[in-house]
């Protein structure tokens, strides 16, 4: 698993631990204010209008499980993320061409051989583009 999606991992769960501490107050709340006649018309109102904390967390779930669908179809479609082929329209080839060159222009030595690799660099980001529909 790429370290990225780790990460976003790690940070899902301090926010879902967040998220939970506040729906507890916020149950905690609505428990105390149920004896004004306000706060009854306001929690009905919000239920009707689905923007309550029940509906809210029922997105929040939603878009975990939708989140981790397209992680799973994208890992499939991309051999487990070893290849950009799924988020880029170049080649495998073009990508590692397009590497090369920009390597080659950070780590030129004269400004002479920085120029060419970025010339070489755009002449192939332009060519790239012209073939995109």
């Amino acid at each position: 698993m790429p370290v990225k999606i780790k990460y976003a991992d790690k940070f899902w769960d301090v926010e879902h631990s967040y998220l939970n501490s506040f729906f507890g107050r916020k149950y905690l709340a609505n428990n105390l204010s149920r004896i004004s006649p306000i706060s009854t018309y306001e929690n009905v109102m919000a239920i009707l209008a689905g923007t309550d904390l029940t509906s809210f967390q029922h997105f929040i779930d939603d878009v975990r499980t939708h989140r981790n669908q397209v992680v799973e179809y994208i890992r499939l479609k991309t051999d487990n993320f070893s290849s950009a082929s799924f988020f880029a329209t170049c080649t495998e080839e073009e990508a590692a061409e397009f590497t090369r060159l920009f390597q080659q222009e950070r780590q030129a030595e004269d400004e002479t051989e920085k120029a060419r690799a970025g010339k070489a660099r755009s002449e192939l980001r332009a060519k790239k583009l012209a073939e995109t529909p």
